[in-house]
């Protein structure tokens, strides 16, 4: 589910499910 991407992304650092739908590498920096 498409949660909030910036709370998403502070409970998970590198969520495998955003890298599966984007496939970038601007969520890791």
């Amino acid at each position: 589910p498409l949660l909030h991407r910036g709370l998403w992304l502070q409970l998970h650092p590198q969520p495998p499910a955003y890298n599966s739908i984007h496939n970038r590498p601007a969520y890791n920096s």
